[in-house]
């Protein structure tokens, strides 16, 4: 049977920054892409969407504490599909 498949880092591109603050706040939490995101005391990671998209690949890749799965959930995807 053919199966087709998503590679996660496109599909992290094509997400809005809402949808990947969203994966962020779930799963990498206390990177500073994801926390400092919205705070323009922070001027290195205010609104740095290149910032935000590393904190999420890097998650993947390392996917401790289930953060694939949880990933899958929030996008409501087979994780069996994404790669």
């Amino acid at each position: 049977m053919n199966q087709s498949y998503i590679d996660f880092p496109d599909l992290v591109k094509e997400l809005s920054d809402e949808t990947l603050l969203k994966i962020g706040k779930a799963t990498g939490s206390t990177d500073f892409g994801v926390r400092f995101y919205y705070k323009k005391q922070h001027p290195k990671f205010y609104k740095n969407r290149f910032a935000l998209e590393k904190a999420i690949k890097r998650m993947w890749a390392h996917n401790a504490f289930n953060h694939r799965e949880r990933t899958a959930r929030i996008l409501d995807i087979d994780l069996e599909t994404l790669r």
